[in-house]
């Protein structure tokens, strides 16, 4: 009987080293035999995915899945060419946004954004939604360097010819001065316009006049449904939302006529300071 125990004893030893034996080979034909087509990828190159999650009122059918960084918030709007929708690419809302002023930056219109983000409430953007942009076709050939579209608010030229195509007869911009903020007051003194016709509105070489003969000429700009734009009588950076007159001093005072005339020198907007 202890013989047999014996040999059970050194039987099951013998299986347990075979087994080792076998995972030890097994092991390092794998480690230094990959297999062919495979290349081992450095940690150091994996790229981290992230899932962003389409919420209520979100720009996005589906939930946006990217290896690619999103941009960086700046002064001009950049898109970045979305993963697996071709023909799309997306863009990070910032401060200050509208979908007009995004759809005019790229090149498109606003209903072609609503189309391709399922959009109910157009009017509802939050700082940091992923908006999907489609690509021109224009732009469909070009290399990535030059298809990132960038707004440029070209600053207006004193005394420059003005060369804007008339508005269509018949055409009621319906474009309104809503106040003027404090008057008198370089740092805050400012002028709000709002577009309230069906637009879009191009307000190039558009004018603001005082009775002084102070002159105001707008940049490139446009305006679409409700738009807002402040124009500001002191120096500063335009974007599209905020321009900058430039001035050294306030112009604006109480009971003065503030006039928005359009680039053929027809009055289409007055607003009497109170």
């Amino acid at each position: 009987m202890e013989r047999w125990k014996r040999l059970i004893y050194y039987l099951l030893i013998n299986v347990a080293v075979s087994a080792c034996t076998i995972l030890t080979v097994l092991f390092l034909w794998e480690r230094f035999n990959p297999p062919q087509g495979l290349t081992p990828i450095p940690v150091a190159q994996l790229e981290m995915t992230a899932t962003i999650p389409v919420e209520a009122g979100t720009p996005g059918d589906t939930p946006l899945q990217s290896t690619n960084a999103l941009p960086l918030p700046s002064e001009t709007p950049v898109a970045t060419v979305a993963p697996g929708r071709e023909g799309l690419e997306t863009y990070e809302v910032q401060s200050g946004d509208t979908l007009g002023a995004i759809a005019d930056a790229f090149g498109v219109t606003i209903d072609e954004i609503i189309a391709v983000n399922d959009l109910e409430n157009p009017d509802v953007l939050d700082v940091g939604d992923i908006v999907f942009i489609p690509i021109p076709a224009e732009q469909t050939q070009a290399t990535p360097e030059s298809a990132e579209p960038t707004m440029t608010l070209a600053p207006p030229t004193p005394g420059a010819l003005i060369t804007s195509t008339p508005l269509p007869p018949g055409f009621d911009p319906q474009v309104e001065i809503v106040t003027v903020i404090a008057t008198g007051n370089l740092s805050d003194e400012r002028v709000v316009l709002r577009l309230n016709g069906e637009g879009p509105l191009a307000l190039r070489d558009w004018r603001l006049e005082d009775e002084d003969g102070n002159l105001y000429v707008f940049p490139e700009l446009t305006l679409f449904k409700d738009g807002a734009v402040t124009v500001y009588t002191k120096a500063g950076t335009n974007n599209v939302v905020e321009l900058f007159w430039g001035l050294s001093e306030a112009v604006w005072a109480a009971g003065e006529t503030v006039s928005l005339l359009d680039p053929q020198g027809v009055i289409q907007a007055t607003f009497t300071v109170p």
